[in-house]
């Protein structure tokens, strides 16, 4: 459901009654923040609710003493307060959410110590921001995926501190502007990056020389130009590689020629110039190579002729010379 109506709710399951000052809240009752606040604390009645700091609705809502006999529930509580005051839930019935049962929420993956491990968000999420998600208290998360969900605005650094990140998917968001941070080079357990379909623009960081775990990355139809970094050349563990309908301009790095695990790159309707380098013949392992709509020149490599797994090789829309190969 899109809409630009944000409304937090906090609502209780009636087997687990919560009492503070007076106030019973069970499964039938939902009340948002700012009600919620005002009953409890009717000084705050006049303040803005979307300025309520993460440290207050910790304390507005009742810890179960169960929680606190653990050194580690305020780090659970916050990941709770995180999920709920960013807004993404808004219209999804929060009849289960509590701060130590925040894992039955849609999309949200607890681990056995229920700190949250993995996030899907998609269809419910609307137009909303990934600064509405205060990241660094979600120091466990591993699998981000916010795909085709109506991201808007731009990445922050502060995806950089989920050192713990494997899978970060935001492709399919085309209100996602901005530029790819240097701080995704923190992620050094990163093992997929997915940000195609985006309106992501500028270069690509050198910092992704950083990701060494990385085995697939696609960054197709984005907004991407400057040339592709010869850093790229340090993944040795890429698999997949989409760079395909950016505004990439410049010659193909010849380190690409070190990434010996690559299966499929993709680099066409780009406007990528110079010649296809020599060293594009030690991926010995390439089924898929598209260089098509770009502006190369020169000769094509001998060297093409090593890819003994290639199945599909696709050099059209270049200027490249009319011989099949460079003596």
């Amino acid at each position: 459901m899109r809409g630009s109506l944000r409304i937090h709710t906090c609502a209780y399951k009636n087997t687990t009654l919560h009492k503070r000052k007076g106030i019973i809240i069970d499964s039938i009752t939902r009340l948002s923040i700012r009600e919620f606040i005002a009953q409890v604390d009717p000084e705050r009645k006049t303040k803005d609710w979307k300025t309520i700091s993460m440290a207050a609705c910790v304390s507005t809502f009742a810890v179960p003493s169960a929680a606190k006999s653990s050194s580690s529930s305020f780090s659970f509580s916050a990941e709770a307060v995180a999920l709920l005051n960013s807004g993404w839930w808004e219209n999804v019935p929060l009849t289960n959410f509590s701060l130590t049962n925040h894992c039955y929420l849609k999309g949200i993956t607890c681990n056995r110590a229920g700190s949250v491990v993995r996030m899907e968000v998609h269809f419910f999420y609307s137009y909303g921001r990934l600064s509405n998600m205060s990241w660094s208290f979600l120091s466990n998360l591993e699998y981000l995926d916010l795909s085709d969900s109506g991201l808007i605005g731009g990445i922050l650094g502060e995806i950089g501190t989920l050192s713990k990140l494997t899978h970060l998917d935001l492709s399919i968001n085309f209100g996602l502007q901005g530029v790819m941070p240097l701080d995704l080079g923190n992620l050094t357990q990163l093992v997929h990056l997915d940000l195609s379909g985006t309106d992501i623009g500028g270069p690509i960081p050198s910092t992704i020389g950083n990701l060494s775990a990385l085995a697939h990355l696609s960054l197709y139809l984005t907004q991407l130009s400057s040339s592709i970094p010869s850093e790229i050349g340090n993944l040795k563990n890429l698999v997949v590689m989409y760079l395909d309908s950016n505004n990439l301009r410049g010659p193909i790095p010849s380190s690409i020629g070190h990434l010996s695990k690559l299966t499929y790159l993709y680099l066409s309707s780009n406007q990528l110039s110079g010649s296809i380098p020599s060293s594009i013949g030690h991926l010995s392992n390439l089924t898929y190579l598209y260089l098509s709509t770009n502006q190369l020149n020169s000769s094509i490599p001998s060297s093409i002729g090593h890819l003994s797994n290639l199945t599909y090789l696709d050099l059209n829309s270049n200027r490249l010379a009319a011989q099949s190969f460079q003596k």
